[in-house]
């Protein structure tokens, strides 16, 4: 059986996925520079740097992956290998146990994503 290319057509995975970094990054900007306008006792400012490079680079990433760059896919890719590392560790050192399996359960979808960004349809899309 022969196989159907459609090339130009958007699925809803790189849609959604990029729809969320674009909304993420918005979110983490605007949270970064409320950090720094509040400063709380115990903050340092370098956190809400890098808290605004980890959104200014997802907020690119989504956008490139919504004007089908293929950069913005890999970055997506990496942004989403990023948080699977840090969330386990992250919620396991917060919540102990409870917060471990959240953070497998979590880290899952985010697994599947990153699975499907790589998969020959969503090449497709990029081509």
């Amino acid at each position: 059986m022969p196989q159907t290319y459609t090339v130009g057509s958007r699925s809803l995975l790189v849609s959604c996925l990029s729809a969320l970094l674009m909304v993420a990054g918005v979110a983490g900007l605007w949270a970064a520079a409320l950090l720094l306008m509040v400063e709380p006792p115990g903050f340092t400012p370098w956190l809400a740097a890098l808290g605004m490079v980890l959104a200014a680079t997802a907020l690119a990433a989504g956008l490139a992956q919504w004007l089908r760059h293929d950069w913005g896919r890999r970055l997506c890719i990496a942004l989403l290998l990023l948080v699977m590392v840090a969330l386990p560790v992250g919620l396991g050192l917060l919540l102990s146990l409870r917060g471990l399996l959240l953070a497998v359960l979590v880290c899952g979808a985010l697994a599947w994503a990153a699975r499907g960004l790589m998969s020959r349809r969503v090449l497709q899309e990029f081509a």
